[in-house]
């Protein structure tokens, strides 16, 4: 006997054809996520980025992931704290190439958030989102405070999320800008 099921799905399930039932049951199987170990791991990164002294912004080269705009909105942050940093336009950010430049104490990914969230944890230095980068820097509340409502943010790519920022930064002058060929 063969099933086609359509269903939708939150991106982590690939299956498309079910071939007997022994692997729906498989398939249709509970999963967890430990959302509280989760936020306390980017919390732990967020307070690792400060006092800040040199931060790294990078920007995704990997399909459509990295915006200009984003990265824009927080270049301009960390000037207006006079906080130091390099830029980097990387299609693959893996925890070795980071590890290389040992004087960036903070690193923020404009690519993927689940970078940060799913394998943070594995990278030298606090790998932050760009929302995590906003709070280690004052500029949004946490999840964790009164306006937080401790529910962290996964809005990143909805309609006003910080992976959709359009408007053009005034003034945007580039730093240093470091191109990874291939």
């Amino acid at each position: 006997m063969k099933l086609n099921i359509s269903y939708p799905a939150n991106g982590s399930q690939k299956l498309i054809d079910i071939e007997d039932e022994r692997k729906l049951a498989v398939f249709m199987e509970k999963r967890t996520y430990a959302h509280d170990e989760m936020r306390a791991l980017r919390l732990d990164a967020i307070r690792a980025a400060r006092p800040p002294r040199r931060w790294g912004l990078i920007l995704g080269s990997l399909g459509r992931q990295g915006n200009p705009h984003t990265m824009g909105l927080i270049r301009r942050r960390l000037e207006e704290r006079g906080i130091p940093y390099v830029e980097l336009l990387l299609s693959e950010i893996v925890p070795g190439k980071l590890a290389l430049m040992g004087d960036v104490e903070c690193w923020v990914q404009v690519a993927c958030p689940r970078l940060s969230i799913d394998w943070g944890y594995a990278f030298p230095r606090p790998l932050l989102t760009p929302y995590e980068a906003q709070v280690a820097l004052g500029v949004r509340d946490g999840w964790d405070k009164d306006g937080g409502g401790g529910v962290y943010p996964m809005d990143y790519y909805g309609r006003d999320g910080l992976g959709r920022t359009k408007p053009a930064v005034e003034g945007d002058e580039r730093g240093d800008v470091v191109v990874e060929a291939g």
